[in-house]
């Protein structure tokens, strides 16, 4: 096969059919010596650019999953924490009938409030309304101070997710800078190793906060496989999480 022949078959064409910059065709032999230069680097670049393709498109989808994985097990967090505040309800309830047969008129009080503080934070929020398109100029006042004291809310999609789905809890019970001081709180006693106090804070009733999961002390190893493989993704993928949260809030039987 002539040169002409060959370098036909690779897309060159001759100086009378070429419909480019006259300056940039060349001779059959010296297309046939580029492309053997060239060809080689331009697929492997390829190559490698339709590997790191896949690889990015791999990457994004687990990501995505690991997300979704992780806002199931905030919601079994707060499903369960509503479980918890319903059954001391009744609980409660159950002693102040008790308290009434008894005559305990001292304790009843004390009953009833606490029966009113847990109805408060337990009861099931009211659909949000649509968020105005533009801030007043009030209410961005308020959220760019708030953002400024609380640069988590935008640095750790963790804690951004959970602050996103306690909120739906306080919607109607609070308002302006005090709900999101109030989210912050909710934040802060569930994820304790992501804020500089490592202890959290209790109420005086024995229910705990949005997340009172304990450990009993049990650690990493007494976690079921899954449960393990499901601690190590969300280590992995949502920054700032860690093993001690996962298992702070993990539901043990």
């Amino acid at each position: 096969m002539d040169a002409e022949t060959q370098a036909r078959e690779q897309g060159w064409v001759p100086k009378t059919e070429w419909k480019g910059p006259v300056e940039k065709w060349v001779e059959a032999e010296v297309f046939l010596d580029r492309g053997e230069t060239f060809l080689p680097i331009v697929k492997a670049n390829k190559e490698k650019a339709e590997r790191e393709a896949a690889d990015l498109r791999k990457e994004l989808a687990e990501q995505k999953t690991t997300l979704k994985e992780f806002q199931d097990f905030q919601n079994t967090i707060l499903e369960n924490t509503k479980k918890r505040h319903a059954e001391e309800i009744t609980r409660l309830k159950s002693e102040k009938k008790q308290a009434a047969k008894d005559g305990d008129v001292e304790l009843m009080v004390e009953i009833d409030e606490k029966i009113e503080e847990m109805a408060e934070t337990s009861a099931p929020a009211p659909e949000p309304a649509q968020a105005p398109a533009v801030m007043s100029a009030d209410d961005q006042k308020v959220w760019d101070e708030w953002t400024r004291e609380n640069s988590w809310y935008g640095e750790h999609a963790h804690l951004k997710t959970y602050a996103d789905g306690y909120a739906q809890q306080l919607v109607g019970q609070y308002e302006g800078r005090e709900f999101l001081d109030k989210m912050a709180e909710g934040v802060k006693e569930v994820f304790p190793d992501a804020f500089t106090n490592p202890k959290r804070s209790r109420r005086d009733m024995d229910i705990g906060g949005p997340g009172s999961g304990k450990t009993g002390g049990k650690s990493f190893e007494d976690l079921p496989a899954e449960a393990q493989a499901a601690c190590r993704r969300f280590e992995k993928r949502i920054e700032g999480f860690t093993e001690a949260q996962y298992l702070a809030e993990y539901e043990w039987d």
